[in-house]
């Protein structure tokens, strides 16, 4: 075959394979994302006006968040509130001691998740102290 055919050829079938890549990797279907049927999560509004806080599936909520981090780009984007409408819903804590709702921040090394910022109570640290060290 001549060599001005073949170039062109090749072009398109690797333009193709891009392409076929590219709607496969877009389409997933939330497949990294677990079942999780029956789980609830806390998520808590922070809009200053409105600050409701409710149970969510869990499930439910990662579906939009996904859908979120697919539009944005961004990390943890805010999902719609149902109260206010504002897009200013993220996930959050019922502490077990206190019951204070409060949004599920990341600290530094040295903290906890899901530490209190009323009563400092984190289930997280107490389960660690329970497990056994290595």
């Amino acid at each position: 075959m001549d060599k001005k055919k073949m170039i062109p050829i090749a072009l398109a079938c690797c333009l193709l394979l891009a392409a076929v890549i590219f709607f496969t990797t877009r389409s997933e279907n939330l497949t990294s994302i677990p079942d999780l049927k029956g789980e609830m999560t806390w998520v808590k509004c922070n809009n200053p006006a409105c600050g409701i806080s409710y149970e969510m599936a869990m499930r439910d909520y990662y579906q939009l968040v996904d859908t979120k981090q697919r539009e944005t780009g961004s990390v943890s984007p805010p999902i719609a509130c149902k109260k206010c409408g504002e897009e200013s819903i993220f996930r959050a804590v019922k502490c077990e001691k206190c019951q204070a709702v409060f949004l599920y921040v990341f600290g530094g090394i040295e903290d906890y998740a899901d530490r209190c910022p009323k009563c400092g109570f984190s289930k997280l640290e107490e389960a660690s102290k329970k497990s056994p060290t290595k």
